[in-house]
């Protein structure tokens, strides 16, 4: 070939190698770019995922969220909590709510389990040439990544989320508001109550509890047409105090207007007080059918006591409602439980048989309220908002198992059934973590089926429980399918069990006096308790409290995992017969607690042994709380000296009786500045020991302090409790 020839045809290569050459690295660099974005979606995603793992079991520790997200994450920067908003950094965005359909909030002291914890990843991509510009929006491409999921048990370390930024919108779930421009229509109205509402002439303090203020972040607030609160700053869930002075006898309308969207609620609040229970809407006379027949009371016996009525409350209660009312026998003393607050009010029943228990917080929907003295009791619920039908779950598709229980409690023997779903034919081997626990031995048909394995010696944590179908037997070989699950020890869920049940009093024991009783309730479950829950006792009867009324009851609010609490229970009229009795203790009476075995909460039945008769005593009027108004005592927990939100308080009065129980917290100052810690307890004049207990991690910390000559009153601070790990 010539040699001119050959010099034209490298000439014409390397020419079209030019002219493909840019569009050749285009395709390269796109591949890059993309591949690069691809990565970091995943990236974000997987994050996200062991971000929400760690918020169902700590919702409240922002620092530990972003901590577990940060882990997890490559390529990309992680903003630090000094600065979560930079826009050069991965956002972690931590929101609240209480079901699909319902407003995000950042609130975490109204936060319970059952509530969802929502956390959001997001960050902003940027193109690394500028070729890929015009690919990418003018400040880059924004990855979000997004999890929700139901909590578990709400934790003990407390780093509130930041407030999300101005214009932060993640397009929600079911319709639910993020906090923007309050448009998303399918959010709930703002609504405000009032605490009190009502109170005598003079100078008022009243709080306002705001609900579902989506959407504004500052308020304004009026009493009448006086100022109480300007531009103030506010949660989507938030409680306002204020005071006004001399208030005149008359009806006042409170409101609340939001800065940004213009909306606005209010509340009456009536001065004075009404002495009488209000006029209520005469009821339609009730069918046969409607209303069962009540049972007559006996007639009065010549030379007997008279018979004494049956209490029965009004019903239906009405959700919103302010007072409870009813039929009981004349000049007795009966006590009001509202079960879901701790509540307990007493009044001595009119000459007419009525009770009238007034000036209560609204009622809310489904709360159980009982009413009960002289040895009987009557329950109402307060009337339920019809719940919304939930669509029921696709069918799963393809093998896979589940196990029952999926938790237990450590170093115990445990059955676990494994239930298989569309599993396939082949010879089946179960492992609970290394150890082989079931082997079939011959070949299983394909299809739905259960078996059942025992194992003791679990350790703490989490082990895998894997199925496996495999081709060949002795040995397995040929693996078909395999599918895993965790068992988890111990169960990370409360389990509250009356630990003991003893006779304080000394015998021997007689007719007609008051017998003492040591308690002791214990957590021995894998979460903490962060809610209100009550102890019942009984005597010679079933534990039923929805048939049997119980002698004592106490109100506990909230006890960490692995805690117990002491205190005293009593008969205050013992039997009025000699011979054996039996008494049992109930925790959880209520079943307010989701526990992990809900069959334990009753105490072995203590057989208490009545041998001296004694004179049947004149019956007394109900004695007094000591005279004069309550006092108020305050102080701050710390842990090994540092301030500490969120310790369990429990207030014991000198005879043991556990009188006041509650969470220390962190509270804001008038200043705008916050002090962590803090306790505050109403109570009659005495002497007290108050203890305090936390769990942090798998430590149990302690303290107490005594409290003497409280005066009524008296406003006793700095009554401060150190806590010190228990060995």
């Amino acid at each position: 070939m010539p040699k001119h020839t050959r010099q034209a045809k490298s000439g014409q290569g390397l020419v079209e190698f030019s002219l493909i050459l840019p569009l050749l690295l285009l395709v390269m660099i796109g591949i890059f770019e993309f591949g690069r974005l691809l990565f970091i979606y995943s990236n974000l995603f997987n994050a996200t995922r062991e971000g929400i793992r760690y918020g169902v079991t700590n919702p409240r520790d922002y620092n530990g969220i972003c901590n577990a997200v940060a882990s997890h994450v490559n390529l990309a920067p992680v903003n630090s909590n000094d600065d979560p908003f930079d826009p050069e950094g991965v956002w972690v965005i931590v929101q609240y709510d209480n079901g699909p359909g319902t407003p995000k909030h950042q609130e975490v002291d109204y936060l319970t389990t059952g509530d969802r914890v929502y956390v959001n990843v997001r960050y902003l991509v940027k193109a690394m040439t500028p070729l890929f510009d015009p690919f990418f929006s003018t400040d880059g491409i924004t990855l979000n990544s997004k999890a929700t999921r139901t909590i578990q048990t709400m934790g003990v370390i407390v780093n509130a989320p930041p407030p999300v930024p101005p214009g932060y919108g993640d397009g929600g779930d079911g319709g639910s508001g993020d906090g923007g421009d309050g448009g998303d229509g399918g959010s709930p109205s703002p609504r405000i109550t009032l605490e009190p509402m009502c109170g005598p002439a003079g100078p008022q303090s009243i709080n306002i509890n705001g609900y579902d203020w989506d959407g504004d972040t500052r308020i304004d607030a009026y009493f009448g047409d006086t100022q109480v609160a300007n531009n103030t700053a506010i949660n989507p869930i938030f409680i306002l105090p204020f005071n006004v002075t001399n208030v005149q006898d008359g009806t006042y309308t409170v409101s609340v207007t939001g800065r940004q969207t213009g909306r606005t609620a209010t509340a009456t609040y009536t001065v004075p007080c009404s002495t009488t229970p209000p006029t209520a809407t005469p009821t339609p006379p009730a069918t046969p059918t409607a209303t069962p027949t009540a049972t007559p009371t006996p007639p009065d016996v010549p030379g007997q006591p008279p018979a004494l009525r049956r209490i029965e409350i009004d019903e239906p209660v009405p959700a919103g409602q302010t007072f409870v009312a009813g039929d009981a026998h004349p000049q007795e003393t009966v006590t009001l439980r509202i079960i879901q607050t701790g509540q307990l009010v007493s009044i001595i029943v009119g000459g007419d048989g009525r009770f009238f228990f007034g000036d209560l917080p609204p009622l809310q929907a489904c709360m159980t309220l009982v009413v009960q003295g002289y040895g009987q009791q009557d329950t109402a619920i307060v009337e339920c908002e019809t719940p919304t039908p939930k669509p029921l779950p696709a069918p799963r598709k393809g093998a896979y198992i589940e196990i029952a229980p999926s938790c237990g409690p450590v170093g115990d023997q445990t059955s676990i059934t494994v239930n298989f779903y569309n599993w396939p034919s082949g010879y089946l081997t179960i492992h609970f973590g290394r150890t082989e626990v079931y082997n079939s031995g011959n070949k299983k048909r394909s299809g739905t089926f259960a078996e059942t394995f025992n194992v003791s010696n679990i350790p703490a944590g989490t082990q895998t429980v894997a199925a496996r179908a495999w081709e060949k037997q002795n040995p397995n070989s040929g693996l078909l399918f395999e599918y895993t699950v965790d068992f988890t020890a111990p169960c990370p869920v409360p389990d509250l069990v009356v630990s003991q049940l003893q006779l304080s009093t000394n015998p021997p024991l007689g007719t007609y006096e008051r017998i003492d009783f040591d308690v002791q309730v214990t957590n021995q479950g894998g979460a903490d308790v962060p809610s209100l829950f009550w102890v019942d006792l009984f005597a010679d009867t079933p534990s039923d409290p929805y048939t049997y009324p119980s002698v004592d009851y106490v109100a506990i609010n909230g006890l960490p995992s692995g805690a117990t609490i002491n205190f005293k229970m009593w008969m205050n009229t013992g039997f009025a017969t000699t011979g054996d009795h039996m008494v049992i203790a109930l925790v959880d009476t209520w079943n307010q607690v989701l526990e992990s075995d809900e069959t334990n909460n009753a105490s072995i039945p203590l057989n208490v042994a009545v041998t001296l008769t004694n004179t049947m005593p004149t019956p007394t009027p109900t004695p007094e709380l000591p005279p004069g108004p309550r006092a108020t005592l305050s102080g701050i927990t710390y842990m090994d000296g540092v301030p500490q939100s969120l310790a369990n308080i429990y207030v014991n009065d000198a005879q043991g009786r556990l009188i006041w129980s509650g969470f220390s917290r962190t509270i804001t100052m008038p200043n705008g500045g916050t002090i962590d810690g803090y306790y505050e307890a109403e109570l009659p004049a005495g002497d007290y020991t108050v203890v305090a207990q936390m769990r942090m991690a798998n430590a149990l910390y302690w303290g107490q302090i005594i409290v003497t000559g409280l005066q009524p009153g008296e406003i006793r601070q700095e009554a401060d409790i150190n806590l010190t790990v228990l060995e």
